[in-house]
């Protein structure tokens, strides 16, 4: 559960191309699987997609938010 609250608290934007369902999805299969590679199914959101599987493993109370 940190894990989820982790990457939900480092970045809370919603995007239907760039930060979706399917972009969490490739995030989190990256990270519990440990393969790099993995692109979200829609080949639109592939277009500007960049793996964040990292936001898993730091507390977001410990970065300030860019504003």
């Amino acid at each position: 559960m940190q894990y989820l609250l982790n990457y939900m608290g480092r970045d809370r934007r919603y995007s239907e191309l760039m930060r979706n369902c399917q972009t969490f999805a490739a995030d989190f299969y990256q990270f519990v699987a440990g393969k790099k590679g993995i692109t979200p199914f829609s080949q639109a959101n592939r277009l500007d997609y960049h793996a964040r599987p990292h936001l898993f493993l730091y507390d977001s109370t410990l970065y300030e938010n860019p504003k």
